[in-house]
């Protein structure tokens, strides 16, 4: 492998060119593996990072378990993780255009699953030593700057295809002190509340006990 400084790039190398091909190239640009094996990725990212959630924080509750997986695997996150490894720039696209935010992230998940199979079966080691050497080390930076949990609910429902609103539906206090009461409505139907001093703290709050209700019922 090539590329020591960045280990990212060696595992890139390292893979036979159908593979990389499949990872690098989209389907704009004429690509036909890159959305399959996002979707395989997706899912292996999503062990990973239940299990490392599990493992780190083991005195946590479900709920707040909850709250930092939809922060690690989120959008934002996984796209995030594509121009830190140095995919971003590799991506063959549409020519003129530019790729979004949800297709960086599924460059990601790609990736990763373009490595699992190169590794074959009973790879589960190596995918874990994988996912430690580039996922790892931006683990604490992910879930320090990227805890916007309204964002992450916005992600959540609209890969979902669900419209969803933010209600004020109680406001109580003093005027130099107010405390405004937020539910998040999903399809028509209330799914959770939170209250704050501000309306956009009201929100956050609904959007957060949300993200910890639906990892419950999954």
């Amino acid at each position: 492998m090539l590329n020591s400084e960045n280990p990212a790039i060696a595992w890139l190398e390292g893979l036979v060119p159908n593979l990389r091909n499949g990872v690098l190239i989209h389907p704009s640009a004429g690509g036909r593996d890159f959305y399959h094996l996002a979707f395989y990725g997706d899912s292996i990212l999503e062990v990973y990072i239940r299990r490392n959630l599990c493992q780190r924080y083991p005195d946590d509750d479900v709920g707040s378990l909850a709250k930092r997986r939809a922060i690690l695997a989120s959008t934002r996150a996984l796209a995030f993780l594509a121009e830190r490894w140095g995919l971003a720039r590799l991506l063959v696209y549409q020519e003129g255009a530019k790729p979004s935010e949800h297709t960086l992230a599924s460059l990601t998940e790609a990736f990763v699953a373009a490595v699992a199979i190169s590794a074959g079966l009973n790879s589960a080691q190596k995918i874990k030593d994988f996912l430690d050497q580039i996922f790892m080390p931006y683990w604490d930076e992910i879930l320090s700057t990227m805890s916007d949990y309204k964002s992450l609910v916005q992600d959540l429902l609209a890969r979902r295809g669900q419209a969803f609103d933010y209600r004020v539906i109680e406001r109580e206090g003093p005027d130099h002190q107010p405390v405004y009461t937020v539910c998040l409505v999903v399809g028509g139907k209330e799914v959770s509340r939170g209250k704050g001093n501000s309306v956009r703290e009201a929100e956050q709050a609904a959007a957060g006990m949300f993200l910890e209700r639906i990892t419950l019922t999954e």
